[in-house]
C-alpha cells in the first residue's frame, strides 16, 4: 500500500489531483505489463509487451485505486520503436515521432471501466479484419506467421456472429467502437475480457482445420463466446467486489454454451453441459474444501485470485442454468438476472423434480438441469439398469450421463453399493455416444487410481476393455462422422489401447512409426493423434520419445504442440520422467504458462505420480 500524509483535511466536494513518479519492471512472470518471446519463421528471437491485470495486477502497471468498484476513465498514451506497434482498449488517435527512434501512440478515452479490464500491447504481430452491418470492426491478431497460415480464419469468421447474437440476447448493443481480439504466446489464462482488446492463449483462438481436432476448435469456439460474453456481464456490467465473482464468471459459464451452441449447433454444446461443468462442479463442491458460492472474508490478493474455481465458474454456470430453466426460454435476459439475484440467497436445493416414464422406475433430475444428485432405492436402481440394458435410448442422453455420474461418485462415498454403480455403465457396450461414455471415463478414473495398484485391477481393467471393444470394432481409423463422433474416436482408442487391445496397441504403434520414418509427413488423423502420440510413448521407449520431443521443440502450431507436450508425459520409463520435470525448470525448454499443465499431466500418469509429487516438494 501507498500511504499518503496530507498537510491539512481534504474538503468534501474538491477535485484533488495526485501526481507521483512510478517505475515497474517489465519481468516474464504473466502479470502486470510483463514481456514474452517467440522465434519468428527466420529464427530470431522477438520480444513483445503484453498486460494481464486481472484481478490485482494494475498496480504493477501503474499507480491506482486497484479495485472493481472503482471505475474511471482512462487516457493511455504507449511509447515504443518500430517495428513494434501499439493496442490498447480504445481505437488509436496518433502515433507521433519522438527523439531517440521512439513512437508515442495515443488513444481514445475509454469508457468508465474497471482497472483491471484495461489491457497494453505492443508488438509487431499481424491481423485480419472482418467488417459487417451491425457489428464494429473485428480484428483478430496473432504471430505474423500464424495469420499467413490462416490460423486466424475461424475466430474471424464467429466472432461477429457471436457478437450480433449477443447484442439480440442482452437486448443491448456493444458498447465499443472496435473489437479487438489476441492470441499471445506466453499466457496464464485460456482467455482474458479486456474490455475491446480480448487476450487468448493461443490454443484458445487459433485453429488449423488441416492439423488440429475436433475438440480444438470447439475449445477455440467455448472461449470466444465465454469472453465475448463478458464485454457485457463484466465489463459493462461489473460487481462491486470480488466477493460476487460467481456471478461475473457463473454467467459467462453458462452464456458460452448458447453462444457456442448458436454458432455452432452441431456441436451438441447444451448436452456437453451436463459433462464439462455439472459433473466437475458437483464433484468439487462435495469435497471438504468446497466453500459457499458467495464467498466470505475476502479481502487480500491471495484471497481474491482463490475465487477463480469451479465453484465460481462451473457451480455459478450451473445455478444459472438451473434457473434459467424454471425461469423458460420466453423470459428475458433481465428477468433472468433479476431471478437469479433474488433466489442466489434464498433457493434451497432439496427438492428433486421426478419424472415416471413407464411407472415401473423413477428418474430424479431428469436431463440434469438441477443441481443435486439423486440416490434410490436398490429396486429403483436395478429397475433403471434394465431399461438402459432393454433399450437404453428410452432414457435421454443426458439423463443416461448423470446416472452413470451420480452411482459412481454416490459408491465412492459408500450411499451406493459398487455391485449396482458398474451396473450402470452395462449398456455402454451398445452405446457409443460421447456424452455418457466421457461421463463413464471421468469418474471411473478413481477407481483406475485407487485400483491401479492393486491385484483388483487386472479385473477391473478386463472388465474395461469389455466394454469399450464393441465401440472400438465399430469404428475405423480414418477421420469421418459429425463432430462428437471424432472427438468419441479418439477416445475410444486411447481406452481401448489403455486397458489392454493388443490390436488398439499394434495399429497405434504402426501409424506412429510410419511417421517416425517419414516425419515431414504425420498421416495420423488430427482426432487420433492425441491417442496414438500417447500409446507410442507408454509403450515405447526412448526413441519414441525423444522424437516427440525434438517435435515439440520445433513445432510452431499451438494445439499440436499441446498435444505433443501431453504425449511426453504417458511414459513409464522413471529416468525420463524425471529428465521432463527437469526440464520445466527452463523456461527456453517449456514455457512458463505450460509447466503446470506438464505436472497436471504426469500426475495423471500412475508411473510418474510419485516422482512428480517429490519434485514439487523439492522445488
Amino acid at each position: 500500500f501507498l500511504i499518503v500524509e496530507l498537510d491539512a483535511e481534504l474538503v468534501q466536494g474538491q477535485n484533488y489531483s495526485l501526481h507521483t513518479q512510478f517505475k515497474g519492471e517489465l519481468a516474464d512472470d504473466l502479470t502486470g505489463l510483463y514481456r514474452s518471446t517467440y522465434t519468428d519463421i527466420n529464427g530470431k528471437d522477438v520480444i513483445i509487451a503484453i498486460s494481464q491485470m486481472q484481478p490485482t495486477d494494475a498496480r504493477k502497471s501503474f499507480p491506482c485505486f486497484d479495485e472493481p468498484a472503482f471505475k474511471a476513465t482512462f487516457k493511455i498514451f504507449l511509447w515504443h520503436k518500430d517495428p513494434n506497434y501499439a493496442l490498447s482498449n480504445m481505437p488509436f488517435v496518433i502515433t507521433e515521432e519522438r527523439y531517440g527512434g521512439w513512437k508515442r501512440t495515443e488513444f481514445e478515452p475509454t469508457l468508465r471501466m474497471s482497472t483491471y479490464l484495461l489491457a497494453f500491447v505492443v508488438s509487431e504481430f499481424g491481423y485480419e479484419q472482418s467488417f459487417t452491418s451491425g457489428t464494429p470492426p473485428t480484428r483478430i491478431y496473432a504471430r505474423p506467421e500464424q495469420v499467413l497460415n490462416h490460423n486466424v480464419e475461424y475466430a474471424k469468421n464467429i466472432t461477429p456472429v457471436i457478437l450480433d447474437y449477443y447484442e439480440s440476447y442482452f437486448g443491448v448493443d456493444y458498447p465499443l467502437p472496435k473489437s479487438d481480439q489476441i492470441a499471445v504466446p506466453d499466457f496464464a489464462l485460456g482467455g482474458m475480457e479486456n474490455w475491446g482488446l480480448v487476450m487468448y492463449r493461443e490454443t484458445a483462438l487459433l485453429f488449423d482445420a488441416a492439423i488440429n481436432s475436433a475438440y480444438s476448435k470447439q475449445r477455440v469456439a467455448r472461449v470466444i463466446a465465454h469472453e465475448l460474453s463478458h464485454q457485457w456481464f463484466g465489463d459493462l456490467i461489473t460487481p462491486l467486489w470480488w466477493d460476487e465473482l460467481w456471478l461475473n464468471e457463473g454467467f459467462a459459464t453458462f452464456i458460452e454454451y448458447i453462444g457456442t451452441d448458436y454458432v455452432e449447433p452441431g456441436f451438441r454444446m447444451m448436452d456437453q453441459f451436463v459433462l464439462y461443468d455439472l459433473h466437475d462442479a458437483l464433484t468439487v463442491d462435495a469435497l471438504t474444501t468446497s466453500r459457499p458460492i458467495i464467498a466470505e472474508n475476502v479481502t487480500t490478493p491471495d484471497d481474491i485470485n482463490a475465487l477463480f474455481d469451479d465453484i465460481s465458474y462451473s457451480k455459478g454456470g450451473c445455478f444459472i442454468r438451473m434457473i434459467s430453466e424454471f425461469a423458460g426460454e420466453e423470459a428475458s435476459f433481465d428477468i433472468l438476472y433479476d431471478i437469479i439475484i433474488f433466489y442466489s440467497y434464498l433457493l434451497n436445493n432439496s427438492d428433486l423434480s421426478m419424472v415416471y416414464p413407464n411407472g415401473k422406475y423413477v428418474i430424479g433430475n431428469y436431463e440434469a438441469f438441477g443441481y443435486y444428485r439423486v440416490n434410490y432405492d436398490d429396486a429403483n436402481w436395478n429397475a433403471i439398469i434394465n431399461q438402459l440394458s432393454r433399450n437404453f435410448s428410452a432414457i435421454n442422453v443426458k439423463s443416461r450421463s448423470q446416472i452413470i455420474d451420480d452411482a459412481l461418485t454416490l459408491a465412492r462415498t459408500g450411499l451406493v453399493k459398487y455391485e449396482i454403480a458398474l451396473k450402470t455403465t452395462k449398456f455402454l457396450r451398445d452405446d457409443y455416444d460421447f456424452l455418457p461414455w466421457q461421463s463413464a471415463l471421468r469418474v471411473l478414473s478413481y477407481l483406475d487410481d485407487m485400483l491401479g495398484r492393486s491385484e483388483a485391477y487386472g479385473v477391473y481393467s478386463s472388465y474395461l476393455l469389455y466394454l469399450v471393444e464393441p465401440a472400438y470394432y465399430n469404428l475405423t481409423w480414418t477421420d469421418e462422422g459429425d463432430h462428437l463422433q471424432r472427438q468419441q474416436r479418439g477416445s475410444t482408442i486411447n481406452t481401448a489401447c489403455s486397458y489392454g487391445s493388443i490390436d488398439c496397441i499394434e495399429h497405434a504403434q504402426t501409424l506412429f512409426h510410419t511417421w517416425m520414418a517419414d516425419p515431414s509427413n504425420n498421416t495420423i488423423s488430427p482426432n487420433l493423434r492425441d491417442a496414438v502420440y500417447c500409446q507410442a510413448v507408454a509403450n515405447g521407449g526412448s526413441d519414441e520419445w525423444d522424437f516427440i520431443w525434438g517435435r515439440y521443440q520445433t513445432e510452431g502450431d499451438s494445439h499440436e504442440k499441446s498435444a505433443l507436450q501431453s504425449a511426453l508425459a504417458c511414459t513409464k520409463q522413471l529416468w525420463i520422467i524425471q529428465r521432463y520435470l527437469e526440464y520445466t525448470l527452463d523456461s527456453t525448454l517449456v514455457r512458463n504458462q505450460d509447466a503446470y499443465s506438464v505436472y497436471v499431466g504426469l500426475c495423471g500418469n500412475d508411473y510418474a505420480r510419485d516422482l512428480t509429487w517429490d519434485f514439487l516438494r523439492r522445488e
